[in-house]
């Protein structure tokens, strides 16, 4: 945080539960003792605090804050009631998704009206010809990934927010990247509670074993990839 200041992890990603994390050069372990806990709303915390401390201290002195949150990168761990609000939302299934996502996309001006949307790929099952555990684990996984996505949203927003509580907002330049690359490979074509087994040469973790997991996924497959991936449609492979 800061110049003077560092509290995060090191790596590309961690566990969001019991994270990887250091206080500048220093270890730390905040979970410890605290139910609930999730590094998401722990570095939005951080940097408001920081905040409050450097406004209260010298309100006039100009400020760095270069906050990064781990969503939604792997792993998607957002906390319970955040996949909970998207119950439901994706039963729908990816082919008709995608087309709605292309439609808003045209209707916002994000893409050009006349923009054709890529056909869907031979080697790509449909929704419709999924099993209904398939379409159970698959809509699970988009409701894990879209909640990641909007917890990690709120979040951001509550440091945005203290930056307007301080009165510095219209004098403060914020510069917001979405810097992921989007849904990754190592999820295979079903994706992984774990996306250490796709290193470790488990290429397609069974359907009913993720299902009984009971836990929130890792790596999406290559169908709900495709359904996010508007209006292209593959996912790309990190190196």
């Amino acid at each position: 945080m800061g110049f003077d200041y560092f509290y995060g992890f090191m790596g590309g990603e961690t566990d969001q539960w019991t994270p990887y994390l250091f206080q500048n050069n220093k270890q730390i372990f905040p979970w410890i003792g605290k139910p609930g806990y999730n590094l998401t709303t722990d570095l939005a915390d951080e940097a408001i605090g920081y905040m409050k401390e450097l406004n209260a201290a010298a309100p006039d002195k100009p400020f760095f804050l270069y906050y990064v949150p781990g969503g939604s990168h792997s792993p998607h761990q957002p906390k319970a009631e955040w996949v909970e609000k998207f119950k439901g939302k994706f039963d729908m299934g990816w082919n008709a998704l995608r087309e709605q996502i292309f439609a808003n996309q045209k209707r916002l001006g994000v893409i050009p009206a006349n923009t054709q949307l890529t056909a869907w790929p031979d080697d790509l099952q449909k929704w419709d010809t999924l099993t209904a555990d398939e379409k159970k684990l698959f809509a699970r996984q988009a409701e894990v990934f879209a909640g990641y996505a909007a917890y990690t949203d709120h979040e951001i927003g509550r440091v945005i927010q203290e930056v307007q509580d301080e009165g510095k907002l219209d004098n403060t330049l914020i510069i917001y990247i979405s810097g992921d690359n989007g849904t990754s490979a190592e999820g295979t074509t079903v994706g992984t509670p774990n996306q250490y087994t796709a290193y470790n040469g488990i290429l397609d973790l069974p359907v009913a074993e993720q299902l009984k997991a009971q836990i929130l996924f890792v790596d999406t497959g290559t169908g709900l990839s495709a359904q996010v991936h508007v209006p292209t449609v593959y996912p790309v492979q990190d190196v």
